[in-house]
């Protein structure tokens, strides 16, 4: 069975070519948390949530249009019309508050996986240290 860090020597091998893979915890925490795919797109998950919560609160843009009838010159006759939306019935705050609790969503599955990876890789280097000593 492979365990959800089989890739961190690969990845330590890669990154330190021609060195001993002799690293302390705290680097070995830092590596897999810069180089973990699941950890990268929980980051970017996050971000993309803070950003629709800060397009949650804008207002609706104004529309603007253009309507022209009959192609002649003589007989051509072109509407312009402004439509601005008005939101009632607290719609923007109910937006808000959505995207808000998306966000806080994101903010604890990304504290979540940081979690499990610090346990995986702590797990990880104590076997490794084990091993060493046998």
């Amino acid at each position: 069975m492979r365990t959800p860090l089989a890739w961190l020597p690969a990845l330590l091998a890669a990154i330190l070519p021609g060195t001993s893979l002799s690293l302390t915890l705290s680097e070995a925490h830092a590596l897999a948390r810069a180089h973990n795919p699941e950890l990268a797109q929980a980051r970017l998950e996050l971000q993309a949530l803070q950003a629709a919560e800060q397009q949650a609160g804008a207002r609706p843009s104004p529309e603007l249009g253009v309507l022209v009838e009959d192609s002649r010159a003589a007989t051509r006759s072109t509407t312009l019309h402004w439509a601005q939306p008005i939101e009632l019935g607290g719609k923007r705050a109910a937006r808000q508050a959505a995207a808000g609790f998306a966000r806080e969503q994101a903010a604890v599955a990304l504290a979540a996986r940081d979690a499990d990876l610090t346990a995986g890789v702590t797990a990880a280097f104590h076997e490794g240290l084990g091993a060493q000593a046998q």
